[in-house]
């Protein structure tokens, strides 16, 4: 198992990991399946390069991208936008080594601050994220179109 840092012209790469996250949202929200429905590869890396800085690291196994974790810095506010690994490689200790390799790489652009934003009927990801000192700041609720 490796871990490798991807320039984010190479996000096309992680693609059919990022839509196995897609799908896992989708089975697990109550009420915006039509949002992760619609949402599109091309979409979200639209909203991730308009940032200031992106980080990319991929977890590979036998040649194979089996996880990643995007991170984004904007002046001296940090996001893990998504991690993600696959199903048959939970356990090991990827999901961490990828969130540790964020955080330095975060930490390294100078921010103060961190977030991570957690879809709606994925809160058993929390206690992961509390591994990390992540807490609970706010409650954010939205609503699509009718």
């Amino acid at each position: 198992m490796a871990i490798v840092k991807l320039d984010k012209s190479r996000l096309s790469e992680i693609e059919d990991l990022w839509k196995e996250l897609n799908l896992h949202h989708h089975r697990l929200s109550s009420n915006f399946k039509q949002y992760f429905d619609t949402l599109t590869f091309q979409d979200r890396v639209k909203q991730l390069v308009c940032k200031e800085s992106l980080s990319l690291f991929a977890a590979s196994d036998a040649g194979a991208y089996v996880g990643y974790c995007i991170a984004t810095a904007d002046r001296n506010r940090g996001e893990i936008d998504s991690i993600y690994v696959k199903a048959s490689h939970r356990g090991q200790g990827i999901g961490h080594e990828l969130m540790m390799r964020a955080m330095e790489w975060l930490r390294a652009q100078y921010c103060t601050e961190t977030v991570i934003y957690v879809a709606e009927g994925n809160e058993q990801a929390l206690s992961f994220y509390e591994k990390y000192s992540f807490t609970k700041r706010y409650t954010v609720m939205g609503k699509i179109k009718d």
